[in-house]
């Protein structure tokens, strides 16, 4: 069995996303169930999005647009 491909996403698509949305770090972190500080870590590219926030910030991109 094939394993998906999981889209990555970057700082800087985090950064643009959550701008594009009108949040502060603190606002995206509590619509995503994440700590303040995950988002400001993965925003300075020090920790990775996981797959499953990954998806659902893709999502939250689609849902804007």
């Amino acid at each position: 069995m094939k394993k998906k491909k999981v889209a990555t996403i970057t700082a800087a698509d985090v950064v643009k996303l959550r701008k594009r949305l009108g949040l502060t770090q603190g606002q995206l972190a509590e619509r995503l169930g994440v700590h303040v500080v995950t988002v400001r870590k993965w925003e300075a590219d020090m920790q990775t999005v996981g797959a499953a926030y990954a998806k659902l910030l893709r999502l939250m991109e689609t849902m804007q647009q």
